[in-house]
């Protein structure tokens, strides 16, 4: 019972709008995929592959269907030499957000498709080959999406990593997998369209709740050691052989922060992780991490239960909260007016927040990964007013 109030906090500001920009025409190898530009000066640009990939030995435990395997899709993101692409228009695909049939989620999304958040990439474009870069895997929030923390990935990628951003069907609110659309599944709910009834579920079945929770995590530690495996298996004819699976990192934001810490407890590559203002995972909070670990939170009780459960685990790490941020401003939605005007999301400048995420996740990746040492993440520094409650080890 002690993660379940935990569990329902992260879960009532979970993610309630998304758009999956899928390209389904069979079109150009030429297309231009999206993401954020303004975080960071790049000495690459950004190349970009999507595949849909099915893992034959595990059933998917979302659906009845005996044949329907765990299917995921990952959009890896890489450093290039060439040149950046254009901008391409995603309006044409707003027809797929008509899928999230709530009035309020769908006023939402549609924002966010007709505003995406952008920066151009290249698809297919060869990865750069003066260098091996560290591997790096994202995971989103709960009913959120893969993309929704395109700032960090682009500065990352333009930094000299590769990142692998995994969409996992039945937990992020929609993913295009085997010619259909994937809803986030909740127990008491058949799809996303009954999100809002979940609320009243969740609060009379708690322990049910609390160890749904759980296995949606595992599933999705499963999907990263499958991927892992996957990129392994391309690394050669596809990225030259660059993927460096010596040095690999995770981050995840909300849930994808609880998959983060079970996945640096459970996959033994994984050479350290972030979690952006999500919870613990029982698993890793009883057996623990035993590695470098950051957590970047809103509240200081997120932070104190963190550090009363990993404080004696962790080799390395450090925790803090960022002033005037909400739940929303650890991805890139509050980027959005509308999400905004809701409410979801603190006094804190968006881009200003994006600034100080960007900063400390690519310095503790670079730290574990590269070998290069930052002082920010030591103490707090002058340029970081907002840091408050700072702890490293």
């Amino acid at each position: 019972m002690k993660y379940i109030y935990t569990i329902i906090l992260f879960i009532l500001i979970g993610l309630i709008s998304n758009c999956e920009f899928e390209n389904n025409d069979n079109g150009s190898q030429k297309e231009i995929k999206s993401l954020n530009s303004k975080s960071g000066s790049a000495d690459y640009n950004v190349g970009y592959q999507r595949y849909t990939w099915t893992d034959f030995s595990r059933a998917e435990v979302a659906t009845t269907n005996l044949f329907d395997f765990r299917t995921v899709v990952v959009d890896i993101y890489y450093p290039t030499t060439w040149s950046e692409g254009t901008v391409s228009d995603l309006k044409d695909r707003l027809y797929k957000c008509n899928y999230l049939r709530n009035d309020v989620e769908q006023t939402l999304a549609m924002s966010l498709c007709e505003d995406p958040i952008r920066v151009t990439a290249r698809q297919f474009a060869p990865i750069s080959t003066d260098s091996t870069y560290p591997v790096i895997l994202y995971n989103a929030g709960w009913t959120s999406d893969r993309n929704d923390n395109t700032r960090i990935l682009n500065h990352l990628v333009k930094s000299g990593y590769v990142v692998v951003a995994i969409g996992s069907p039945y937990t992020d609110g929609l993913v295009y997998v085997n010619g259909k659309y994937a809803f986030t599944k909740l127990p008491g709910s058949d799809n996303y369209t009954q999100y809002m009834d979940f609320y009243m579920y969740m609060i009379e079945h708690p322990e049910e709740v609390s160890a749904f929770i759980a296995d949606r995590c595992a599933v999705n530690v499963e999907d990263a050691a499958f991927v892992i495996q996957k990129l392994q298996s391309i690394n050669g004819w596809l990225f030259s052989n660059k993927l460096d699976f010596g040095n690999m990192g995770y981050f995840g934001f909300s849930l994808g922060g609880w998959t983060a810490n079970l996945a640096l407890k459970r996959i033994p590559s994984i050479d350290a992780a972030i979690n952006l203002d999500g919870g613990i995972h029982p698993e890793a909070a009883n057996a623990g991490v035993y590695k470098p670990y950051m957590l970047i939170t809103a509240t200081a009780l997120n932070q104190m239960n963190q550090l009363n459960v990993f404080g004696e685990t962790i080799p390395s790490g450090l925790t803090f909260i960022i002033d005037g941020s909400a739940h929303y401003n650890y991805s890139d939605l509050c980027d959005s007016d509308v999400i905004q005007s809701y409410g979801l999301c603190g006094t804190i400048d968006p881009v200003r927040m994006s600034e100080i995420t960007t900063a400390y996740v690519k310095a503790f990746f670079d730290k574990h990964l590269k070998e290069i040492d930052n002082p920010i993440l030591q103490a707090p520094m002058e340029g970081y007013p907002e840091i408050i409650s700072f702890f490293a080890k």
